[in-house]
C-alpha cells in the first residue's frame, strides 16, 4: 500500500502549491502573506472566475480594468500583456496586468495580477505590495507562480 500524496501547503479553490516560499505564511483558502522584513505588508491572493462568453481571456481582463477603475482612486495600468508566468500550471492562455494606486494613507500600492485560462475557468493570482517593496517580493511571486498547479475541475 503506497502512502497518500502530501497535502499541498496552499490550497485555494482549484489552486494548489506544494510548498510556500521562505518569509511567507499560508492564509487558508486564500493565498499567502509576507512575514519577512522584505515581504511585510505584501500578500498573494488566489481567486478564480468563469469565462461566460467566448474563449479569449483579454476581453475579460479589460472588463476587470473597468471594475478596478471604479474601485481605486486614480489607478494607473500597465498592460494587459500576454504572459507565460503561469505556463507551468497548464494554462492555455495568460495575461499580466499591473495596477498602481494610492490609498487614502498616501502609500502607493502596486498590484501584479496574473490571469490564466483553462477552457472557461479563469485563475487569478494577485501580488499586492507597497511600491517600495515590489522589487523585493517580485522574485518570490514569480517562484510562487512557477510552483502553482491547477486541480481538475471535478476536484480530483
Amino acid at each position: 500500500m503506497s502512502a497518500a500524496p502530501a497535502a499541498p501547503a496552499v490550497a485555494a479553490l482549484r489552486w494548489q502549491m506544494p510548498q510556500v516560499p521562505a518569509h511567507w505564511q499560508v492564509v487558508p483558502g486564500w493565498g499567502v502573506r509576507g512575514i519577512g522584513a522584505h515581504a511585510a505588508g505584501s500578500n498573494i491572493c488566489l481567486t478564480e472566475d468563469t469565462l461566460l462568453a467566448g474563449n479569449k481571456l483579454e476581453p475579460y481582463v479589460r472588463v476587470q480594468m473597468d471594475i478596478l477603475r471604479r474601485q481605486f482612486y486614480k489607478p494607473q495600468f500597465g498592460g494587459p500583456a500576454p504572459s507565460a508566468m503561469l505556463a507551468a500550471s497548464g494554462v492555455e492562455e495568460g495575461f499580466l496586468l499591473l495596477i498602481r494606486h494610492a490609498p487614502l494613507n498616501g502609500n502607493e500600492v502596486v498590484q501584479l495580477q496574473v490571469y490564466g485560462r483553462v477552457a472557461s475557468w479563469i485563475g487569478i493570482a494577485t501580488l499586492t505590495a507597497l511600491k517600495q517593496n515590489v522589487a523585493l517580493v517580485r522574485k518570490d511571486f514569480e517562484m510562487f507562480l512557477g510552483a502553482l498547479r491547477i486541480s481538475p475541475a471535478d476536484g480530483g
